[in-house]
């Protein structure tokens, strides 16, 4: 058994004189044998070291000539990651220059797509105070955003003590950002970190989490891909106050 490697680099300059100058250009046959990665040389197997990049893309049984692509597939195989998201390609066993020919692959497409990374936020109950203050009078839209650094210290003097350590009630008006302080509206300049929680329509009190949103706006990522925060219009301390939110939950992630 095998797979087909995709190799970030291209594999004539990687193992420069080692392979086929008129194939793929970042696609090769591995083998993982005796503890070792080996890639396909026409007659020989040749030992080489997985790097940055690389990614098996289809299993093979070389015996019954039975090509699987991995789409769908995660984890790692040996050191080397495996599978895609996406994708059109194409891999048809015993075939080269369109014609059959025993042992090679033929292989058509344009792309494939990778997960990435998902980052998660830990959120300690004891850090949401008694929910997030609001602006009382407050009108329009505006966004619950989640600063990675305290707001207590960030803007030290000029949020409430006991409200959630790492949210704000934001909004952009006049190309500025703006957090509510209460009964005011403070200018801040967003930073690493920020991001975009919840959109809320000040005026009717809707609060439209952003799950599943992407992007930014005006200089601040937005959305999330999992969670389980709760927030809830003109709640303080659990209970009714109007143009504060309440806050629940203990994570989010994110791309």
């Amino acid at each position: 058994a095998g797979f087909i490697l995709y190799s970030q680099q291209s594999v004539q300059q990687r193992f420069a004189g080692a392979v086929v100058a008129n194939g793929a250009e970042n696609f090769v046959v591995v083998r993982y044998l005796n503890s070792r990665w080996q890639y396909a040389h026409n007659d020989v197997w040749v030992d080489f070291t997985p790097t940055t990049g690389d990614r098996l893309i289809a299993a093979i049984d070389f015996d019954s000539s039975q090509v699987e692509m991995l789409q769908g597939s995660s984890g790692s195989v040996n050191g080397i990651n495996q599978g895609y998201v996406e994708g059109d390609l194409t891999i048809t066993a015993n075939q080269w220059r369109d014609r059959p020919n025993a042992g090679e692959f033929g292989i058509t497409g344009t792309y494939f797509t990778l997960e990435l990374p998902t980052t998660r936020i830990d959120i300690a109950p004891s850090s949401l105070g008694y929910g997030i203050p609001g602006q009382d009078n407050a009108t329009g839209n505006g966004f619950i955003m989640y600063s990675q650094q305290s707001v207590q210290q960030r803007f030290a003097g000029a949020i409430v003590a006991n409200g959630a350590e790492h949210f704000l009630a934001v909004r952009f008006i006049n190309n500025q950002w703006q957090y509510a302080n209460n009964d005011v509206w403070v200018d801040f300049t967003p930073t690493t970190g920020d991001r975009l929680i919840a959109a809320i329509d000040f005026g009717s009190s809707q609060v439209q989490m952003l799950q599943g949103s992407s992007g930014s706006v005006n200089g601040i990522n937005q959305g999330y891909l999992e969670s389980d925060l709760v927030i809830t219009a003109n709640q303080w301390r659990d209970v009714f106050n109007e143009g504060e939110f309440g806050i629940t939950g203990t994570y989010f992630t994110f791309e």
